[in-house]
């Protein structure tokens, strides 16, 4: 009989091993490598943003529930302001280092549009540090996976 150990770390890929192993030792890494231990004080290194109103997934049922997909590298893009172009949401991208692969508005009325990147990772990463970026003085970008891509 294999033991335990063996089996559990078989038949899963390496994402799935590490994240196996963290969770047996009750801990998790932060982006920037930091380790919270579980039942431990966080050193103010995490926070409950369940009640924050540019929180847009907090009411099930919502429209807006209901449209969250897995990660994608295309993103879903929206609460864009009648003149915002694709030049501008494009090089506000480019200026943080992501080079969008292709963009393409939503025909009824460039309130939504489609931002293709390379790959998967890379969308996580534009996702995290484009939403809720400003585009005017009362509208904050909104950035989420997209079902589909362009």
């Amino acid at each position: 009989m294999i033991p335990q150990k063996t089996t559990d770390m078989t038949f899963c890929g390496p994402y799935q091993q590490t994240r196996r192993h963290v969770m047996r030792k009750r801990s998790f890494l932060t982006v920037d490598g930091d380790l919270i231990l579980i039942g431990q004080p966080d050193a103010g290194l995490t926070r409950d943003y369940s009640q924050s109103p540019l929180h847009r997934f907090k009411k099930p049922g919502s429209k807006n529930y209901m449209n969250i997909y897995p990660p994608s590298a295309t993103l879903h893009l929206s609460n864009i302001p009648p003149n915002i172009t694709e030049e501008y949401l494009t090089s506000a991208f480019e200026q943080r280092g992501f080079t969008p692969k292709g963009f393409k508005f939503f025909p009824k009325d460039h309130k939504m549009a489609l931002l293709q990147l390379n790959d998967i990772e890379t969308a996580i990463e534009a996702l995290i540090e484009m939403h809720n970026f400003k585009l005017a003085e009362n509208a904050h970008l909104r950035v989420s996976f997209s079902k589909s891509g362009i």
